[in-house]
């Protein structure tokens, strides 16, 4: 009997200005045309006619049209994961009209619905005797569903975990596709890897991870695979990052005894996001590279210390967006650092304490108590004081 071929690949976000023909090399199509089953990550929702309005969030606002219809038919996608931090971007409107899309053009779903309920279902594949559970669920930022608002099945260990034990229980392999993790960081904190792992033991054949923009490695834990980071598939927003434009596809082999799995290298053109596959020294070169990091996996200390580097080299980023100054800074421009520069040097004291600040907010976020209710009271807030 012949192994279900099913094709796992990365983010997916086709601007309609570059919708054309020759998108994709056609040794690309002829791969995705010649397995039974292909998805993608579709970063962001799909709307027909009247653009709904954007929800209030940090970061862009982004969408397809349902223009993309035929280049996704042109590479036989099958089905989508929709929990992402796009997803809500236009709102409950915006995620009724993706799935009326995917619906009129036999694409499934998985990680998305009408509340939190619905978007926990995991997506089932029967394929000769052999029963697939795709459980897909992404960080929490601006796309959660919950009890009674629609949205992506969020990252919540508890109920990730109850829903990975009953569909083990009920299918030969479960995969899990993640959505999270640190942009442009080609590596998993500790407490990803730790998270992840959690999920094989709960019982995840396979562990898939995107999100982050860029390649990572992975590694096999307890005979199951987690792949850390596959990158982006085809996202046409320009960057500076050449990581931008490389990610992976994964190619799996599904039968009732096991899994097994190929990487494929992808890579889009910088100028016209052009598709290919990377062979060669190219590929080798990518290969190379996720050897590497998955020796950084490997090793414990050494993850751990590529995780402070980052965090190193990100600092200023975060102490600036959480400082008091850069809210006042975005409304009313540089004049509030001058006028605090001034009291600084008059009454020899910041505008703010910020170390008294940060230290109460390092407790709001570590206690699990505060933090839930923190959460709250900035929903409530954001809900009530609309721009």
């Amino acid at each position: 009997m012949s192994r279900f071929r099913l094709n796992i690949a990365g983010d997916f976000y086709l601007e309609s200005s570059w919708i054309k023909p020759d998108l994709f090399d056609e040794i690309v199509c002829a791969h995705f045309e010649a397995s039974d089953m292909n998805m993608v990550n579709l970063e962001c929702p799909v709307v027909n006619g009247d653009l709904p309005s954007p929800i209030n969030k940090t970061g862009p606002n982004i969408f397809n049209t349902d223009d993309i219809a035929p280049t996704l038919k042109e590479l036989n996608i099958h089905a989508v994961t929709l929990a992402n931090n796009h997803i809500m971007d236009y709102g409950e409107q915006g995620l009724r009209e993706t799935f009326e899309f995917c619906a009129n053009n036999a694409i499934r779903t998985v990680g998305a619905g009408i509340d939190l309920k619905d978007s926990r279902k995991p997506l089932v594949i029967d394929r000769d005797g052999t029963k697939i559970s795709i459980i897909n669920f992404a960080e929490n930022e601006w796309a959660s569903a919950t009890e009674n608002e629609s949205g992506a099945n969020p990252m919540d260990l508890i109920d990730n975990g109850y829903d990975i034990r009953k569909a083990s229980q009920n299918s030969d392999h479960v995969i899990v596709i993640v959505h999270g993790g640190h942009e442009y960081y080609p590596l998993p904190s500790p407490q990803i890897q730790k998270r992840y792992r959690y999920y094989v033991d709960c019982g995840a054949s396979m562990v898939i991870s995107h999100h982050t923009h860029c390649i990572s490695g992975y590694e096999e834990y307890q005979n199951s695979p987690i792949f850390y980071g596959i990158g982006n598939f085809l996202f046409t927003t320009d960057s500076k990052r050449p990581e931008w434009y490389r990610g992976l596809i994964l190619n799996l082999g599904i039968d009732k005894q096991a899994i097994d799995w190929e990487i494929i290298p992808v890579e889009q053109d910088a100028g016209n996001f052009s598709l290919r596959f990377l062979d060669g020294k190219e590929k080798d070169e990518v290969m190379q590279s996720i050897e590497e990091l998955n020796k950084v996996i490997a090793n414990p200390n050494e993850l751990e210390i590529q995780w402070k580097l980052f965090v190193e080299k990100a600092t200023k980023y975060y102490l600036k967006v959480l400082s008091p100054n850069y809210s006042l800074n975005q409304k009313y421009g540089k004049s509030v650092l001058y006028f605090g520069a001034f009291l600084k040097k008059i009454y020899g004291s910041p505008l703010f304490d910020r170390h008294k600040q940060f230290t109460r907010l390092l407790n709001h976020l570590r206690c699990e108590s505060h933090r839930s209710a923190t959460i709250q009271m900035l929903k409530n807030y954001l809900k009530d004081h609309k721009q």
